[in-house]
């Protein structure tokens, strides 16, 4: 394991982007650093190709009611998790038909802002594919679109569940990719 530098080193590691409060996710990365030369990496990734399902096994018997690991993998690349993020997709279920309306009115208002979006006929379901662009400013969620319209004085409050189901990486055409698929 690599540890940072300073007077109180701690394990190096990394974590997809942060979620809104109450937002669930899927699918999420978390990147471990791990300090090892050619021989020891090459080793390292034979034992957890060999026994993955008793080192996900050990894993998970040591995480929180709620956390899984699914899967492991050795990253390919030296790029962080955030110097490649470049959109996410959302499910954002909603609990009645009116909140369900108003969000697809939002959504439509707001589409340009998205990669892409689709419905789900009658589940109350939408999924939505955002961009990340923090060079040009573009960091416009649906999430904060349904939360402000929620807190302004509409008088009508959207009640929703939002899951962050995947990260994706750009490949070097410019097309989106699995992020786990960029690492």
């Amino acid at each position: 394991m690599q540890f940072t530098e300073g007077f109180n080193p701690q394990p190096k590691l990394e974590l997809s982007p942060p979620l809104p409060l109450g937002a669930e996710a899927e699918r999420d990365i978390l990147g471990l650093y791990i300090l090892t030369d050619k021989k020891e990496q090459q080793e390292l990734f034979r034992e957890i190709s060999d026994s993955r399902q008793e080192f996900l096994q050990s894993i998970n018997e040591n995480l929180p009611k709620g956390l899984a690991v699914n899967s492991v993998s050795l990253a390919r690349t030296k790029h962080s998790i955030g110097s490649i993020f470049a959109a996410a997709e959302w499910r954002y279920t909603f609990m009645d038909k009116e909140s369900y309306r108003i969000a697809c009115q939002e959504l439509d208002n707001n589409s340009g802002n998205f990669v892409s979006w689709r419905r789900l006929d009658d589940s109350r379901t939408l999924y939505v594919l955002e961009n990340f662009e923090p060079a040009i400013g573009k960091i416009k969620s649906f999430y904060k679109i349904i939360r402000s319209f929620t807190e302004a004085a509409t008088g009508k409050e959207i009640k929703f569940r939002a899951c962050r189901t995947r990260c994706f990486a750009k490949n070097e055409q410019g097309n989106l990719i699995p992020l786990e698929d960029a690492l």
